[in-house]
């Protein structure tokens, strides 16, 4: 089983690189917090 990330972005859905999206803003502001 490979993780999402290692398959070609072209291929990614459009949630899961709205997923990642928010995850990284979430990461961002708790790391400020």
């Amino acid at each position: 089983m490979q993780p999402l990330w290692h398959t070609d972005a072209r291929s990614k859905p459009m949630w899961v690189r709205a997923g990642f999206e928010i995850t990284g803003r979430l990461f961002y502001v708790l790391a400020i917090a």
